[in-house]
């Protein structure tokens, strides 16, 4: 099967994370390229579903987790295509000054990402959680 005909039968959601993967030279252009970047997919989401309930990790400790020093930004890419309903707990994947990155609000006007946090026993002090007391350390 070419390249062209695999891509127009990916999602829309693997194809966009292929695509930075591939821009951001996480994983070669080649055939097995899909399989290459559900693996990559895969690692950052198990490790993302080991941080405990109450403790937060940063993008780039995920992504060191993961095997993949230097592409914090993959984690958050990959975050942010999350599909709404996942047991992902990407709540607790932060910045690394302990802030929360951009993210949706609720119906009340609330940061969805910080009540979740406040919801596990985290203190969220202006968008900031402080990294000392709640890091996650495996």
């Amino acid at each position: 099967m070419s390249l062209v005909k695999i891509f127009l039968n990916l999602s829309d959601n693997l194809f966009r994370i292929l695509s930075f993967l591939i821009l951001y030279k996480a994983i070669d252009f080649k055939e097995d390229v899909i399989s290459s970047a559900h693996e990559l997919y895969g690692q950052i989401l198990e490790v993302i579903s080991l941080i405990p309930c109450g403790k937060v990790a940063t993008y780039g400790q995920v992504a060191r987790l993961a095997g993949l020093p230097k592409h914090a930004r993959l984690v958050g890419y990959i975050l942010k295509n999350l599909p709404i309903e996942t047991d992902i707990p990407w709540h607790r994947v932060i910045n690394s000054q302990g802030r929360i990155s951009l993210s949706k609000l609720n119906t009340q006007g609330q940061n969805i990402q910080s009540v979740l946090l406040i919801e596990e026993g985290l203190t969220v002090i202006n968008g900031k959680i402080n990294l000392k007391k709640f890091q996650w350390l495996p």
